[in-house]
């Protein structure tokens, strides 16, 4: 079963290049979709509770996984260009783990 498309509670931090955070945002409810940019590009689009829609491209080396509480609904994102790191929660587990082994697959 291929899930390109997950809902939960997101947290976004933006890093300076010292590795600081720089900024914050929390989302209670947000639609993570993985999209087709091109034949070759694919990018991951944040679609917040206020309609706001962001999106980032994914290439293969600069996405991090972190998935020890995976089983709890709960992984994180980190992105190596733009510096971020995406924290997701209350996200049921099995819907969580097909959507980020879809992503490592489609990279």
């Amino acid at each position: 079963m291929e899930v390109t498309e997950v809902e939960c509670s997101l947290n976004k931090e933006f890093l300076l290049p010292n590795g600081e955070v720089g900024r914050r945002e929390a989302h209670k409810s947000a639609k993570l979709s993985l999209c087709r940019a091109s034949a070759t590009a694919i990018v991951l689009r944040i679609s917040q509770s206020d309609n706001k829609e962001t999106t980032y491209r994914l290439r293969s080396g600069q996405v991090q996984l972190h998935k020890r509480f995976l089983n709890e609904g709960r992984a994180t994102i980190a992105l190596s260009e733009p510096k971020a790191r995406f924290f997701l929660s209350n996200c049921p587990p099995g819907h969580l783990s097909s959507f980020l082994q879809t992503m490592m697959v489609k990279m």
